[in-house]
């Protein structure tokens, strides 16, 4: 008997030795603190092998996020690409007592955090090293800056000052840029300590697509910050305005947009940097010349207001002079004939990605 016992102790030891030696790190890490499925780490080697990965960052109020609307084109936009992989990040708030207001004071009806939760898990889940934070607003400007007059002039129509309501945009974008690195910390163990994700892409929450992305677009090697624009003040010479809902970025220039924020977190005495009605939207401008920014390529999104069907396209109007093209018509046809389209159908559960994507190429077959 005190034979088999210390056989039995042998083999756990070698058991152990062959899982601590052979194991690789880079599985047991991402066990550990990323939603990992094993199956998926093919997708990650294959990297160096013609495959690669973009992050899609999603951050802000979650608002319309949870409608079948924005969840479904969402994740459809981003699942047909050839040799490329994608993972999901996502940074929200959420009151689910009193729902939420834009700055124009367009109001959104209270959703539960558990739906939040389940809408956040369902996009972030189906990729490898995808994740989720769900919080309070928990981030503030420096109490020891002077923001001067801004701090007292109201946002468009909100209850809040520029400053507070601009840089709550730049700190959610910020915490998301931080779970896509400490992912990429955890893959530089197995792929090597240069590893980096190739493209990274900034979206909010409460947007829909109405039309696919091209490789062309994920895979920019210039920003990219595409038509439709803001109605904004703020634009470049040739009248182009930098998009402030979705940008499109090389790696080696994502730290430069998501990190636009940290002056108003690090800053003491009186404020230096750009201060207007449009932080945010100034911060681009002054980040990304016009010479190497692109801002005339169309991206078929538009906000998803809490609003009636027949007005989920009125956004698409502001293309105006970013599209190099007076006649933005076909845009709006295209949107309108999609949601007319999507609410057809009746159906919000299931597989409906492959259905939508199926839909956007009947129609690209057409053109």
């Amino acid at each position: 008997m005190a034979g088999q016992m210390s056989f039995a102790k042998l083999a756990i030891c070698l058991l152990l030795t062959y899982i601590i030696i052979y194991v690789p790190r880079t599985t047991l890490m991402a066990w550990r603190s990323l939603p990992v499925d094993v199956k998926d780490l093919d997708a990650h080697v294959n990297t160096s092998h013609g495959h690669v990965r973009i992050a899609v960052c999603i951050s802000g109020g979650a608002r319309t996020f949870t409608t079948a609307l924005s969840l479904r084109t969402i994740k459809a936009a981003f699942s047909d690409f050839k040799h490329v992989n994608v993972d999901f990040f996502i940074w929200l708030t959420n009151n689910p007592l009193k729902g939420d207001r834009n700055s124009k004071n367009q109001s959104y009806p209270p959703v539960s955090n558990g739906e939040v939760r389940a809408a956040a898990a369902y996009l972030a889940h189906s990729t490898p090293f995808g994740t989720f934070v769900l919080n309070e607003v928990n981030f503030h400007t420096s109490p020891s800056c002077d923001f001067g007059e801004y701090t007292k002039l109201m946002r468009d129509q909100s209850d809040e000052d520029v400053v507070t309501r601009s840089t709550q945009t730049l700190f959610k974008r910020e915490k998301c840029f931080e779970l896509v690195r400490a992912a990429e910390e955890e893959l530089k163990i197995s792929l090597g300590k240069t590893w980096k994700y190739t493209n990274i892409v900034s979206i909010r929450p409460d947007i829909f697509f109405y039309g696919p992305l091209s490789n062309e677009t994920i895979r920019t090697n210039i920003p990219l910050l595409p038509a439709p624009a803001h109605g904004s003040q703020v634009k470049y010479v040739n009248g182009h305005v930098p998009n402030g809902h979705v940008a499109f970025l090389p790696r080696n220039l994502a730290d430069d947009y998501f990190y636009l924020g940290r002056p108003f977190r690090e800053c003491t005495g009186v404020f230096q940097g750009a201060l207007s009605q449009e932080i945010e939207i100034e911060l681009i401008k002054q980040a990304f010349a016009l010479e190497v920014t692109n801002t005339w390529t169309v991206v078929p999104y538009t906000l998803h207001r809490h609003v009636s069907k027949g007005k989920l396209c009125e956004r698409v109007h502001t293309y105006r002079s970013n599209t190099r093209t007076d006649d933005i018509s076909d845009w709006i046809k295209r949107c309108n004939n999609f949601v007319s389209w999507f609410f057809s159908r009746g159906i919000t559960t299931g597989q409906i990605e492959y259905a939508i994507l199926d839909y956007w190429k009947s129609q690209q077959a057409l053109t």
